[in-house]
């Protein structure tokens, strides 16, 4: 490979290399256990409710880690620009920005598409179609165009957002197993969600080794309403306790960048 590309190529090996440590981080919350248990009586039916309340949110380090990958992977899409802006005796700047269009009409536009003036004057033909195989638009690559706006919506909002949805429980001790799923089990507030209701002087007294939990913890998507109605497929997915991966950021844009440094290297 090509010195002018190393910055791009570390760029990666760098995001790629967070992927674990931010999983850690989701299994490291996990395992504070979140919510913790109480018993209040229901002054409508006098029945005792048994409440999960989250106790401990979200860390925030998880989200600008996330961010951070994201953000490492969009510049090293920028870097590769700036190198082949370079090959091209053309001094890097705001207009050598790695081009990701909002749609295809948008990148094959003769004015500001990439076989535009403004394109050709700093991108050889052979690297124009390097970029045009990536598709990187709306509604081509699937990742690509997500990246680039979920690094510009990083910068306003807060991309990860996660609540530990108790889906159903079991109650163990005072010779029963009560099995509770996701019709008993309701949510009252963010923070507190109703378990199960007993009777009136049921001496059942709820803590962590009687009272089990099956969790869902939901990553927010977001969206993007400023710009269109569709929604940003998320660099991560739905996280289930069960699985080891809790915060998976796609590798496929990986693999797209590390397609492209190829491809460019040898023009």
């Amino acid at each position: 490979m090509r010195d002018d590309l190393l910055d791009a190529e570390a760029s990666i090996d760098w995001a790629v290399a967070q992927l674990p440590l931010v999983q850690q981080g989701f299994t490291a919350w996990q395992n504070t256990r979140p919510y913790d248990f109480t018993v209040e009586d229901d002054p409508k039916t006098g029945n005792k409710l048994v409440l999960a309340i989250e106790r401990t949110p979200l860390p925030l380090i998880l989200n600008v880690q996330a961010v951070a990958v994201i953000h490492f992977l969009r510049s090293s899409l920028d870097l590769i620009a700036a190198a082949l802006a370079k090959r091209n005796g053309v001094v890097p700047g705001r207009n050598t920005h790695f081009p990701i269009y909002r749609d295809a009409a948008a990148a094959s536009h003769p004015d500001r598409g990439l076989d535009s003036a403004k394109c050709k004057q700093w991108l050889s033909d052979s690297e124009r179609a390097a970029m045009k195989a990536l598709m990187p638009y709306g509604g081509g690559d699937p990742d690509i165009w997500p990246m680039s706006e979920l690094d510009i919506l990083s910068k306003h909002e807060r991309l990860v957002r996660a609540a530990v949805n108790p889906m159903g429980s079991m109650l163990l001790g005072h010779a029963r197993m009560a099995v509770t799923g996701m019709r008993t089990v309701r949510r009252r507030t963010d923070k507190e969600t109703i378990l199960a209701e007993l009777p009136p002087g049921d001496p059942f007294t709820p803590h962590h080794g009687n009272t089990l939990l099956a969790i869902d913890i939901a990553i927010d998507e977001a969206r993007s309403e400023q710009r269109d109605s569709r929604s940003i497929a998320p660099p991560v997915r739905r996280a289930n306790p069960r699985n080891s991966e809790h915060l998976q950021l796609k590798r496929r844009p990986v693999e797209a960048y590390q397609h492209l440094v190829l491809a460019t290297s040898k023009g």
